[in-house]
């Protein structure tokens, strides 16, 4: 089913790309959307738990991001339609392109059941967020691409290392469950560094300290109704990865250090989101702020 759900959404996605009307595209939106509320529905029908394939795997807490992903980005591509309305159909096109992939890529990460399937996905959104965000290709948002890319890039590779590190100390496996029985017993700190490299790499998907900037700069410089995307859905994303990180360290020695390291990155987050709260006076910067105070509290 999840083949499936990956093959349709991508050729839509890619049909829009070479849409010549605006109302084709709006078609083909409907038609994505068709393809997730379906998948949504078979979910529901089949019960969480499923597991669809070596790679991926329909639990709870997946579903529950996925069905709000689902309205959120819905409600994205709708006003988008109205808010782009005037722009030239190759910027149009290219755009709705680019948020349905983002939308697929970061369903990808909600179900993925194998660590390195989760960081493929998450470098996907990188692509397809910095293709929304330099969308009005100006200057300053040539500049928050390249910012975007270059952070994300360092975040994502960082977690690699981290990712390398904790897979070692186990039996090779990549899957979360199986990567929790096997590094039970690996050297804590060992763990403590995995730990430590992956909440750092991710932290740029999450918007938490250290690397949180960098989505307040994507979010400033991306067309509004991205921005809502983008705050939610691939924060959500990087939230669910570095929790099912957490979910393996809770079988290790480590765990005590992890939830303290946890609890200072949150603490730091808050004060971080406060501070800048009160400084600034643009309107999408206060509520990517907002977004960074809210991710510490959840840390």
């Amino acid at each position: 089913m999840i083949a499936l759900y990956f093959l349709l959404s991508a050729l839509i996605a890619l049909a829009a790309a070479f849409a010549r009307q605006r109302r084709t595209v709006k078609r083909l939106g409907a038609a994505f959307y068709l393809v997730q509320l379906s998948l949504v529905a078979h979910i529901v029908a089949e019960g969480y738990g499923e597991v669809s394939s070596q790679f991926f795997r329909f639990d709870a807490a997946g579903t529950l991001f996925f069905a709000l992903l689902t309205v959120v980005s819905a409600f994205v591509f709708v006003h988008s339609c109205v808010y782009l309305r005037d722009n030239p159909i190759k910027e149009y096109r290219l755009y709705f392109t680019l948020l349905m992939l983002l939308t697929t890529a970061i369903t990808g990460v909600y179900f993925a059941r194998n660590i390195a399937v989760t960081w493929i996905f998450l470098e996907a959104t990188t692509l397809c967020a910095a293709g929304i965000v330099y969308h009005r290709r100006t200057a300053q948002a040539l500049e928050a691409t390249w910012k975007y890319i270059f952070v994300c890039s360092v975040g994502i590779a960082t977690a690699y290392l981290g990712i390398l590190l904790l897979s070692s100390l186990g039996d090779g496996s990549l899957r979360y469950e199986e990567l929790a029985r096997s590094v039970g017993g690996g050297n804590p700190l060992y763990l403590k560094i995995a730990f430590l490299l992956i909440l750092c790499g991710y932290s740029c998907k999450m918007e938490i300290f250290p690397l949180y900037t960098i989505g307040v700069d994507a979010n400033f410089a991306a067309p509004a109704p991205a921005s809502a995307l983008i705050s939610t859905g691939l924060v959500n994303a990087g939230f669910l990865a570095v929790f099912r990180v957490y979910r393996i360290m809770e079988q290790t020695e480590a765990i005590g250090w992890v939830r303290n390291v946890l609890l200072l990155t949150g603490i730091l987050s808050l004060a971080v989101g406060a501070l800048f709260l009160r400084r600034t006076n643009n309107y999408k910067r206060f509520l990517s702020y907002s977004t960074v105070e809210n991710m510490g509290i959840a840390a």
